[in-house]
């Protein structure tokens, strides 16, 4: 598949600076981990799930997520 990038790519970087993803799901499988990406990435994640105990852990793990941007050498 030509063309085609893998969101997961350690080599790829997305810059979603200044922008906000809304993640519906956010708490477990697909959507946390966009979130997570998507955090890592620059951009202010919302999420959204049904489970408020499983929501506070997931935000606390994007917000973290967020921490490891530096360690892949981006700006804030």
């Amino acid at each position: 598949m030509t063309g085609v990038t893998v969101a997961s790519d350690p080599g790829h970087h997305w810059d979603l600076l200044g922008q906000t993803v809304v993640v519906i799901g956010g708490s477990s499988g697909i959507g946390l981990e966009t979130a997570r990406l998507a955090r890592v990435n620059g951009a202010e994640v919302i999420l959204a799930a049904r489970n408020p105990e499983r929501l506070k852990l997931a935000a606390d793990d994007v917000d973290a997520s967020r921490r490891s941007r530096k360690g892949l050498g981006l700006k804030d």
